[in-house]
């Protein structure tokens, strides 16, 4: 659930494999796993492993997501990948334009590959242990992941040093982040860096449909950037300079107050995701971007939205806030 998704969702599994199957193949369910698998009638598999070579396994990496499901995708895909023996291996994406990834963008294998598996994880915020035991699951096919999986459980706290290292910002993009925050300093009259910043995230824009709205999606209130507001100052963080990264600006000058209030604006979302990572503070908002701001920076201060999703809700449903934001992080409302 990306700040810069435009209403994009992943397509179901079953007419995903149907169009990118042949017409000599058909595709199977198996019902303890949500499993698909390609069975081929004519075609040999594209690929032959030996018993000695770790089996890979992928994402379909729907294009039409944005950057914090895609980075969701990716670490999650790294995790299990670690914890199952597997080779990790992707397709190019836009990470690859943003990040230093291990993984290079390689055709290795697609779906109508006889020697593969398609698991198919239909949750979106939950953890799904069966994760765990793919290598078991698989013995010894390739593996193609489809879903969100959207929670921290996936990669951390096993991989975290490696999710960070990956997800560094490549230097055109943190240089650009970096002068933004200078710019806004110089206009704050605080060229020396003595005073703290203060990162929100206002996330709007796409999930202010009635379609999102009725699913359960919500969007954070003036009172509670308020109140996180209010609850820095109680921890001591005095004058600070709050820089906004959102995708409603109007909406965003019309409800938040404060002095030396900045507002990023015409860049893309990677610089976005840059610039809160350098804050000291953090208010986060609702998705995957935000939490990827707060996971990316290190900021003794993260605090997002508590009523998201809607309580009982069908996104609520879908979700386990305990999976998807971290332990330490700050809910308030």
């Amino acid at each position: 659930m990306d700040g810069r998704d435009r209403g994009s969702s992943l397509p179901r599994l079953s007419d995903a494999l149907s169009s990118t199957t042949d017409a000599t193949s058909k595709t199977a369910a198996l019902e303890e796993w949500n499993i698909f698998r390609s069975n081929c009638v004519c075609s040999p598999p594209t690929t032959t492993l030996s018993p000695a070579t770790p089996a890979y396994i992928s994402h379909n990496f729907h294009p039409k997501v944005g950057i914090g499901n895609l980075m969701f995708m990716y670490a999650s895909l790294w995790g299990i990948a670690k914890k199952n023996g597997l080779r990790p291996t992707i397709k190019h994406t836009k990470l690859h334009d943003v990040f230093h990834l291990d993984l290079p963008p390689e055709d290795f294998f697609d779906l109508s590959d006889c020697n593969n598996l398609v698991l198919g994880i239909d949750e979106g915020c939950l953890y799904d242990n069966r994760t765990e035991r793919i290598s078991e699951t698989a013995k010894g096919k390739n593996v193609s992941l489809w879903g969100y999986l959207q929670s921290w459980r996936y990669f951390h706290p096993q991989y975290e040093g490696d999710i960070r290292r990956q997800f560094a910002f490549k230097e055109d993009i943190d240089s650009h982040a970096d002068q933004i925050i200078q710019e806004f300093r110089s206009r704050s009259g605080d060229s020396s860096k003595k005073r703290p910043t203060v990162g929100i995230h206002i996330r709007r824009g796409d999930v202010m449909s009635n379609g999102w709205q009725k699913w359960g999606f919500t969007v954070a209130s003036r009172e509670y950037v308020s109140h996180a507001m209010e609850y820095l100052k109680s921890k001591g963080v005095v004058d600070p300079i709050y820089i906004v990264c959102t995708n409603d600006v109007e909406w965003s000058r019309q409800n938040l107050l404060g002095v030396d209030l900045h507002f990023v604006e015409n860049q893309t979302s990677y610089v976005d995701m840059a610039v809160l990572t350098k804050m000291d503070h953090l208010i986060l908002s609702v998705g995957t971007f935000s939490f990827f701001a707060g996971y990316l920076s290190s900021a003794p201060n993260v605090i997002y939205y508590k009523r998201w999703p809607e309580p009982g809700s069908d996104f609520a449903k879908w979700m386990d806030l305990s999976s998807f934001w971290l332990p330490e992080w700050i809910a308030m409302e």
